[in-house]
C-alpha cells in the first residue's frame, strides 16, 4: 500500500512507522483523533517535559513551551509550526514542517505555509519533518497508523541531525504510541456498555435457571429484584461478576 507521505515526502533519511486497531469506525476515530488534549496524554506530557530539561539548565536559554492541559494535541502541533499539508476526513491527516530540532531552544522554524512551499524548501541547515495520521476500514474496525519521515535539507544538517534522533528515537516512539492508544481507549465503546446492549436486550427475560446458567458463562451477573406486584422480575442492573 501507497504511504500518504509518499506525495508529501517521498525521499527521506529517518522514519518510523505505528499502528493500532480500534473496534469502531473510521468517523468515531477520526473524531477522537481531534478531540484528543495533551492532558490525556499523560505519558507524552513527562517525556516533553524531560525534552525540556536541558533548556532549563543555565545557559540553556529560555525554556520550550509545554501547551496547556486542555489544547487538542493537533492543535499544539499547528501551534509549535507545523502546517496541514492535507486533510481529508475521515481518512488521512498530513502535517509538516521546517526546523532544527537539535537546538536547545528549538531552533529557527520557517513557516512553510503549504505543500508548495514544504516541497520547495531547500535552505542549508534545517530537516523537512512529515507526519501523518492514516485510517483505513478493517472488518468491523478502523487500522490507525502514523508514520513521521524526516530529511535534512544538506550534509551538515544530516550529520547534526543524526544523533539526536538516535537520543530521542525511543521517546518519540513512546509519544506516537501513546497518542495511538489513548485515541483508541477514546474512540472505543467501552466493553461493559458492549456486553450490556448483547446480555440485555430491552424486552424482559424469564427468571430461570438456564438463563442465569448462560449470564455466568458469559462472565457476568445478572442482578433482579422482584416486587409483590408483578410475577416478572424488575431488572435494575448489569454488571461484570465480582464488582
Amino acid at each position: 500500500m501507497t504511504a500518504a507521505l509518499d506525495h508529501v515526502l517521498p525521499a527521506y533519511r529517518h522514519r518510523e512507522r505505528h499502528t493500532t486497531r480500534i473496534a469502531t469506525t473510521p468517523n468515531a476515530v477520526w473524531s477522537a483523533l481531534h478531540e484528543v488534549s495533551n492532558g490525556d496524554l499523560r505519558l507524552t506530557h513527562v517525556l516533553m517535559k524531560i525534552r525540556a530539561i536541558p533548556a532549563r539548565l543555565p545557559g540553556g536559554g529560555s525554556p520550550l513551551r509545554n501547551a496547556p492541559g486542555d489544547r487538542g494535541f493537533i492543535e499544539a502541533f499547528l501551534e509549535r509550526g507545523w502546517r496541514e499539508m492535507r486533510v481529508d476526513p475521515p481518512w488521512t491527516l498530513l502535517m509538516g514542517a521546517v526546523g532544527q530540532p537539535w537546538r536547545l531552544r528549538g531552533g529557527e522554524t520557517p513557516d512553510v505555509i503549504d505543500l508548495d512551499g514544504f516541497r520547495a524548501f531547500a535552505r542549508p541547515g534545517f530537516v523537512l519533518m512529515a507526519t501523518s495520521f492514516e485510517l483505513e476500514p478493517l472488518g468491523h474496525g478502523t487500522r490507525l497508523s502514523t508514520e513521521t519521515r524526516v530529511q535534512p535539507t544538506d550534509a551538515a544538517a544530516a550529520r547534526t541531525f543524526r544523533p539526536y534522533w538516535w537520543a530521542i528515537r525511543g521517546g518519540s516512539g513512546l509519544i506516537r504510541r501513546d497518542v495511538l492508544h489513548t485515541v483508541r481507549h477514546q474512540a472505543e465503546p467501552t466493553r461493559p456498555q458492549q456486553q450490556l446492549r448483547h446480555i440485555a436486550p430491552d424486552h424482559d427475560w424469564p427468571d430461570s435457571p438456564e438463563r442465569h446458567g448462560k449470564l455466568r458463562a458469559s462472565g457476568l451477573t445478572l442482578i433482579a429484584t422482584r416486587t409483590p406486584s408483578t410475577p416478572r422480575p424488575s431488572w435494575s442492573s448489569c454488571a461484570p461478576k465480582g464488582s
